[in-house]
């Protein structure tokens, strides 16, 4: 999917990656006893996150459509998408537990924690689509 010949789904990646890294950091501050409106930003960087991360996905998925079938690249675009999901429903079930609380709970950090640790490994193997197998850098259609 491009929009004046550039990829959308390079540009929307960084949102849910940043967002998702500073959710934890945020939360984790708040629950040691730091400023408390580092919990309300925590909440906020987790919903804004989860949101973005539904639409890398969405992107993610029409890009996986218009690649070549059975290639090396199409089985790394599927770890890539199986952990992307992977990391947006851990989120999705942090945002769920967390609720309208002031703080979060121990439960939903841990899911924050493991989305966080879950989008590295995608951005990863997202690096590895874009930079060993050329995906959406190429002129061809992969």
């Amino acid at each position: 999917m491009r929009v004046f010949g550039h990829p959308v789904h390079a540009m929307v990646v960084a949102f849910p990656v940043t967002l998702l890294l500073l959710a934890p950091l945020c939360d984790g501050l708040a629950l040691m006893g730091a400023e408390p409106s580092f919990a309300k930003l925590g909440g906020l960087c987790a919903l804004l996150g989860l949101g973005c991360a539904i639409l890398a996905l969405v992107t993610g998925f029409v890009d996986f459509l218009r690649l070549e079938q059975a290639t090396p690249a199409t089985t790394t675009a599927i770890v890539h998408g199986v952990l992307a999901f992977s990391a947006t429903s851990s989120l999705g079930t942090a945002v769920l537990l967390r609720g309208s609380g002031p703080m979060p709970t121990r439960l939903a950090l841990t899911l924050e924690l493991v989305a966080a640790l879950l989008v590295v490994a995608t951005a990863w193997f997202g690096g590895h689509l874009v930079f060993h197998h050329g995906v959406g850098v190429r002129n061809q259609r992969r």
